[in-house]
């Protein structure tokens, strides 16, 4: 099973009403770096991908066999001006070639969406 990863960070844009994640590279003592992929998964809760699924319950078991939703990629932008005001949480997972993912990055961080109002 792939290690858990460290904690993503993120920068979001409020202008732009986007929300870029990135993260670190993974590891699996089984395979190589080249064929992880990722998968983030983003809630209005600690635990919860309400928001942007990431495939996989709580404990990291992955509930299909396919990549990472964001493949093999260490980053993700996403537009979330539509996304209601308030706060939620952003964790990530490495998901190896036999589908196994790690368990999520350990301290889920959190951001803040306010309503903009634009004159």
């Amino acid at each position: 099973r792939p290690v858990a990863l460290g904690k993503p960070h993120f920068v979001y844009d409020a202008g732009k009403g986007t929300l870029k994640v990135e993260w670190g590279e993974g590891s699996d003592a089984e395979c190589s770096v080249a064929d992880l992929t990722y998968a983030l998964r983003i809630g209005t809760a600690e635990g919860e991908g309400d928001m942007l699924f990431a495939h996989a319950l709580p404990d990291g078991r992955r509930r299909n066999l396919l990549d990472g939703n964001c493949g093999y990629a260490r980053s993700r932008t996403l537009n979330v001006s539509s996304w209601p005001a308030g706060k939620y949480y952003i964790s990530v997972q490495t998901v190896d070639p036999g589908r196994l993912g790690s368990e999520f990055s350990a301290l889920p961080i959190s951001f803040c969406r306010a309503n903009i109002i634009s004159a």
